[in-house]
């Protein structure tokens, strides 16, 4: 099975890590994969960062994407010092989904998911499967004036991509606000 991506190259399943530097020296590392799965894929993977990292930190996490590339569920596991959040977000319609969990709390969340707007989170694989969705020719779809929508959903950010990707794009390491 093979899964295009906007015109993009397909994925057949794969797997990989890559090191994750801060100010030069060498902090963390990701280990993913992803596997075709009846009607799309399913990406998963690790990441860990440790000092000089500013922020230390592990997740894992399982993302579902349709037959377009786009987000249609993820699951997170966070650990950051003793603390442990699990996260589970998922598509329905065009409403995104997410329920939290973390130290003994629950929030659950829910917003607008229409088709323009993707899911970007805390790793660059996340970030492949939003971008490799896009145009970025002269007119594309990536530039649509100056709107700049977003809106935070625990650790995610629902993005509006009908802005410039040259503009500012929210990151909320505080997700529970």
């Amino acid at each position: 099975m093979s899964v295009e991506f906007g015109g993009a190259a397909s994925a057949r399943g794969s797997h990989g890590r890559y090191r994750i530097y801060f100010q030069g020296a060498e902090c963390g590392e990701e280990q993913w994969s992803i596997e075709p799965r009846e009607g799309g894929l399913v990406a998963s993977g690790a990441q860990e960062t440790l000092a000089p990292h500013p922020l230390p930190n592990r997740h894992e996490y399982r993302a579902t994407l349709g037959p377009d590339g786009r987000l249609t569920g993820l699951e997170i596991h966070w650990s950051v010092g003793p603390q442990r959040l699990t996260a589970i977000h998922h598509a329905e319609g065009g409403v995104w989904r997410a329920r939290i969990e973390l130290g003994g709390h629950t929030k659950e969340q829910h917003g607008d998911y229409p088709e323009f707007c993707e899911v970007d989170y805390a790793t660059h694989l996340m970030s492949w499967f939003m971008l490799a969705r896009r145009a970025f020719g002269l007119g594309g779809e990536h530039y649509r004036g100056n709107s700049q929508r977003q809106r935070g959903l625990g650790a995610l950010w629902v993005v509006d991509t009908r802005w410039s990707l040259m503009g500012q794009r929210g990151f909320n390491p505080y997700f529970l606000n």
